[in-house]
């Protein structure tokens, strides 16, 4: 039976719950953004004619002359059909080179530009009797773009404050593709040309070197790191120590990582590499629980040290904009453990974020970078969404999750049961207290889960104690973790619902997640440890639209009739405000009591 399916019966619950979320609604704690950096607009300067632009049923080819420029949004192969371009004015490629480019209205869009060939002894042009006519001395570059469709264009049909993230420009001449050319003023990539110039002279280089950049929250951190890697892999394999917890585009959501980059990365990350290496961390910001933090950095370093430089790899460090207080403590202590090669500090003061730092070499720069429209609670969203709807290459929103069902696996309430096969031990983070409500706290919730050896479960066992659940302190947590090959981290889930008579909750795995592997490993002996931080599931994985729809007709019908009104698990409605839906999490139910 599917979620729906249960829900539609009666639920898993009864209604109790007097606290309510207004829709759409996030109880992550906002960021205060500090004032961006300023932003220039820019222009393509490409002139669309009938000679220039050839259209076919898939995609477009275009002929750029000297110093013209296109700026594009959506979802594109790229490839460069004749001479070269430039990536953002920066990064140079010739034919018959192609990228695959994945680029939301997140960040600030990609640019195009025709350019001079370095080495013509390089270049394979690819002549076609489509684009022959392209080939004269009034054309630079030809470019053809490739429609593509992953699945992630209907990310805002299933999350409404998404529609607007693949949105065409209302005059464009793209509109059956899947990637738009904007003639209007846009909030393009741009670089400052000193910093780029300082960069070229630190990254060619054989040996392997680390890379740190930091600076305030919004100053391009993640702009300047994708830049360094790019020019990077060109030379040797790149590994991103990432940092940041609150809006990563590299580490699974809620988690610190080491991932690995063999090509350029344009748009949106979607890489994935065996050699990856992510732990749950379970907060946004290293405020949280800096200790931990810092932790699971010395342990991913380590996994660099030993498994990756010794291969040639290359560290870039993404950090996040905590950088006064105890943020300006822990990146101290990074740089004293790490002593990175190269410091790139993106500031216009640089005496009291450098103050206390290790580092080799500098290099300040400052750049012109876009702040984003949406809400870092909302980038986090969207870090969820596509995480756990990314199956292969492609993202599957065109069904809602609450239709499939969801995984029951039974929980574990005795610690001497050695032989029990389900989830052995939870743990909550930076929570001690009332262990008794771990159903409470677990329910409606994102956790992170590890598989852990058994020999390494049974030594540690004294660390384990019971009440409702078999439960780990998150002071023995660390203690019990060890960040070895015994506690492999396997990636996040979502907690639907708890069944406390029959002892069981209700999980839903990314459509990523092989979850006959995670069940082979219980049966070969492996014990299931499931941990929760701050993190929330998404709204719009709890509001199904269908569900809601029958349930407001019953609502309204139950309404006029003075009958009995009806009632759904984790959302309140009010008929007299306009329909108003409202989502509770993690609620005392009465079958929880």
């Amino acid at each position: 039976m599917s979620a729906y399916a249960a829900l539609q019966e009666g639920g898993i619950f009864t209604d109790d719950g007097p606290i309510l979320y207004s829709r759409n609604s996030s109880d992550e704690e906002e960021e205060v953004p500090e004032p961006p950096v300023p932003v220039k607009k820019t222009r393509n300067t490409f002139h669309m004619n009938k000679e220039n632009v050839i259209y076919d049923e898939t995609y477009v080819i275009l002929g750029l002359k000297v110093d013209e420029s296109i700026t594009l949004s959506g979802q594109f192969e790229l490839i460069i059909e004749r001479g070269a371009i430039l990536i953002n004015g920066v990064s140079y490629y010739h034919a018959p080179q192609k990228f695959k480019i994945i680029q939301p209205a997140l960040s600030s869009f990609p640019v195009i530009s025709s350019t001079q060939v370095i080495n013509t002894d390089e270049v394979r042009d690819i002549k076609t009797d489509k684009n022959d006519h392209l080939f004269t001395s009034d054309y630079k570059s030809v470019v053809r773009l490739n429609s593509l469709t992953t699945g992630l264009e209907n990310i805002g049909k299933y999350h409404l404050p998404f529609k607007n993230l693949f949105k065409h420009d209302e005059e464009s001449s793209f509109s059956d593709y899947s990637f738009d050319i904007s003639f209007q003023n846009l909030e393009a990539i741009q670089y400052d040309k000193q910093l780029v110039k300082s960069i070229d002279g630190i990254v060619d280089i054989i040996e392997p070197s680390s890379f740190i950049t930091i600076g305030n929250k919004n100053s391009g951190k993640s702009t300047v790191s994708k830049l360094l890697i790019n020019k990077l892999v060109e030379g040797s394999p790149v590994s991103v120590l990432d940092l940041d917890p609150g809006q990563s585009e590299y580490s699974k959501p809620y988690c610190l990582s080491i991932t690995n980059h063999y090509e350029p990365i344009y748009g949106y990350n979607y890489h994935v590499d065996e050699d990856d290496l992510n732990y749950f961390y379970g907060f946004t910001t290293p405020q949280n629980n800096p200790d931990s933090y810092f932790t699971i950095i010395e342990h991913l370093y380590t996994y660099y040290m030993n498994n990756l430089k010794p291969r040639g790899f290359h560290l870039v460090i993404n950090t996040p904009g905590w950088v006064k207080g105890y943020g300006k403590e822990l990146l101290i202590r990074i740089t004293k453990l790490i002593n990175p090669d190269n410091l790139i500090l993106l500031s216009s003061n640089n005496n009291d974020l450098l103050e206390g730092l290790t580092f080799k070499n500098l290099v300040v720069g400052k750049g012109y970078f876009n702040q984003s429209k949406y809400s870092p609670s909302e980038i986090r969203n969207f870090n969820k969404l596509v995480y756990f709807h990314k199956k292969g290459d492609q993202f599957l929103f065109e069904h809602h999750l609450l239709e499939n069902s969801p995984l029951r696996i039974s929980y574990q309430t005795n610690i001497d049961d050695t032989s029990f096969i389900g989830v052995n031990a939870v743990s909550v983070l930076n929570y001690d207290d009332n262990l008794n409500d771990l159903p409470v706290m677990l329910d409606c919730s994102i956790v992170g889960y590890y598989l852990v050896d058994n020999e390494h479960f049974q030594t540690n066992k004294s660390l384990l104690q019971s009440d409702s659940m078999v439960y780990i302190t998150p002071h023995d947590l660390e203690k019990f973790m060890e960040y070895n090959t015994n506690v492999v981290f396997g990636g996040i889930c979502m907690i639907h619902s708890i069944n406390t008579v029959n002892k069981h909750f209700n999980i839903y795995f990314p459509y990523n997640e092989e979850v006959s592997k995670i069940q082979k490993s219980l049966e070969q002996g492996y014990k299931l440890l499931i941990v929760k931080g701050e993190s929330d599931i998404p709204t719009s994985e709890i509001l199904m639209p269908k569900l809601l729809e029958n349930f407001q007709q019953k609502y309204k019908k139950a309404h006029k009739n003075n009958q009995q009104l009806p009632s759904l698990p984790y959302v309140s409605y009010n008929n007299k405000i306009n329909g108003v839906w409202k989502v509770r999490r993690n609620i005392m139910r009465r079958g929880q009591q």
